[in-house]
């Protein structure tokens, strides 16, 4: 039966932290620098098919024919300039302009947002970021911008802005992992799996 030592020798130095991961946006603006730092929390998208009733011979059997993406959460630190509020309420506003509620043109407002999980290992004792995996939100944009609560009972606490965003389609950058990754060879498990 393994002891302590064997777990923290090695599970415990292959377990990826949720907290080291970074959202970075394509879109062009002066508060876009202003933003990617001060994502706090973000989810790695989710895969889903839509599938339909099938039958050649016998029962009925589900047959996949489209993916389909739930939207995504991302929520921001709110800072003294409240920076993140107004860069999503003027997106929000091209989109669908808040005085006469006329649209823009898709491609005007639509963005990349690249959502990257880092692993940590050491070299020579010092300790390195490695990019363990990347999603790319192709085409997304904001379609809710959360309210944000105000309390004066919460002297200790912090504003953050959520915001819920769509998307086109979804990107999987293979990215290798650095020295103290799995050793996993992902084109292996692919071409094991495809045939």
């Amino acid at each position: 039966m393994p002891d302590l030592n064997t777990f923290k020798s090695t599970v415990a130095n292959e377990i990826v932290s949720r907290a080291r991961f970074e959202v970075t946006m394509s879109r062009i603006g002066y508060f876009i620098d202003a933003l990617d730092f001060s994502c706090d929390e973000a989810e790695i998208p989710g895969l889903n098919l839509l599938t339909k009733e099938s039958r050649t011979f016998g029962p009925e059997f589900k047959t996949a024919y489209q993916r389909a993406y739930d939207p995504v959460q991302l929520s921001f630190i709110i800072k003294n300039d409240f920076a993140a509020r107004y860069f999503f309420e003027e997106w929000v506003d091209q989109i669908n302009d808040f005085t006469n509620n006329i649209s823009d043109y898709y491609d005007n407002y639509v963005s990349d947002i690249t959502i990257t999980q880092y692993g940590n290992y050491a070299i020579d004792g010092k300790d390195k970021d490695s990019v363990l995996y990347r999603a790319i939100l192709k085409n997304a944009y904001p379609v809710r911008v959360d309210t944000m609560p105000l309390s004066w009972a919460d002297t200790d606490s912090f504003h953050r802005q959520t915001v819920n965003f769509v998307y086109e389609s979804i990107e999987f950058p293979k990215v290798s992992p650095q020295k103290g990754g799995s050793g996993i060879n992902y084109n292996h498990l692919t071409n094991n799996f495809l045939g």
